[in-house]
């Protein structure tokens, strides 16, 4: 992936690819979260809060990350 974004050269796109590219890799982690919580199974209550935990942390990475996408996109509207 970031021999793609070297690749770049219009500062819009570059600013525009990291940000689906932050998602993407915040989707990952939200998934992967979600899959060591559905992993917990019967595990002790703190083997579960640290998974809940993650899983919030993963969420809130994925809200940061596509808020950043909204405002690349918005940034490149008005730069057109």
């Amino acid at each position: 992936m970031q021999d793609q974004l070297d690749e770049l050269t219009n500062p819009t796109d570059l600013v525009l690819a990291q940000a689906q590219h932050k998602v993407a890799q915040a989707e990952s982690a939200v998934r992967g979260a979600q899959k060591a919580l559905a992993d917990v199974g019967s595990s002790t209550a703190l083997d579960l809060a640290e998974a809940y935990q993650k899983v919030a942390k993963a969420a809130g990475d994925l809200e940061s990350a596509e808020e950043a996408l909204v405002d690349a996109k918005s940034h490149i509207q008005l730069t057109r």
